[in-house]
């Protein structure tokens, strides 16, 4: 999601050559992951919606490579140890277990760089599809990869709500 990279291809930035204003991302997305992309001109609402001190719920759909027990879903939930320190905790939800592969939804606050691929590889369990469903009160829905649309007020107003509750 940079806006500026000389060794990248493609940035965030040219899929909205055509948009006047200076553009922000909420949050990042590698390479490898797919879903929701915020942007927007207010600088302040990116950072905040991105900050972890506002707690805002961040979902993603993954698919991990292997079976997740529950004790590893527990010891996840309560956070990873990474080089950065310890995780925030996060909510996973189990959708679908095989020997080869589980199928979860997990929810969190905080976005460190590779954050889900790196705590799900430490724990054994590579992810091999990872999309971000939801910022809050906002959702993907039927958007394809590369489609975008602009936001409703109603959608702003509520974004807005979720980094600062005495918005009206």
């Amino acid at each position: 999601t940079t806006v500026r990279d000389p060794h990248a291809k493609k940035t965030t930035a040219d899929f909205f050559k055509d948009v006047p204003a200076r553009l922000f991302p909420v949050g990042r997305l590698d390479r490898d992951t797919t879903g929701l992309l915020i942007m927007t001109n207010d600088g302040d609402l990116a950072f905040r919606l991105s900050h972890p001190r506002f707690e805002v719920e961040k979902r993603y759909k993954v698919e991990v490579k292997g079976r997740l027990t529950d004790e590893e879903t527990r010891r996840l939930e309560k956070g990873a140890v990474l080089k950065e320190g310890k995780t925030a905790p996060c909510k996973i939800q189990i959708r679908e277990r095989t020997d080869t592969r589980t199928r979860l939804l997990i929810a969190l606050h905080e976005g460190k760089k590779r954050h889900i691929r790196r705590i799900f590889d430490k724990a054994g369990h590579p992810v091999r599809v990872l999309e971000r469903l939801d910022i809050g009160p906002l959702s993907l829905g039927n958007l394809k990869p590369g489609e975008r649309r602009e936001l409703k007020p109603a959608e702003v107003l509520a974004l807005k709500k979720a980094v600062d509750p005495r918005v009206v």
